[in-house]
């Protein structure tokens, strides 16, 4: 989409564009698909560098900072399916020097910020 802006023209992103991007990356980080950590990270790349690579002249910042949070937000949540029991992701929190949490803490995640992405 191209704007007019004091005499400037700007190219965006289209809504439909950013929410078939999102669609795809939906597909690879869905939890029923049973893949590594690794793969998903590996397909995930070539789809966003294609993606910024064509939309790369678009004033498109804040759109790229927002994609960038939704995306990390469905990977943690990958990797927290991928420890479903309450034992393992006490031990992999230990292993990564998170230490404040109790095995209490670590059932009451809060799932519906999780559900909503």
């Amino acid at each position: 989409t191209i704007i007019l802006s004091f005499g400037k023209a700007c190219s965006t992103i289209s809504k439909q564009s950013l929410k078939r991007h999102k669609d795809k990356i939906r597909e690879i980080l869905s939890r029923a698909k049973p893949m590594t950590l690794e793969q998903r990270i590996i397909k995930l790349n070539q789809i966003n560098i294609g993606w910024i690579n064509y939309y790369g002249i678009a004033k498109c910042k804040g759109i790229v900072q927002q994609l960038d949070k939704w995306i990390r937000l469905r990977l943690r949540m990958c990797i927290w399916k991928q420890w479903e029991k309450v034992k393992t992701r006490y031990k992999n929190l230990k292993k990564i020097r998170i230490k404040s949490l109790s095995r209490n803490k670590i059932r009451q995640y809060p799932k519906r910020i999780l559900a909503n992405s």
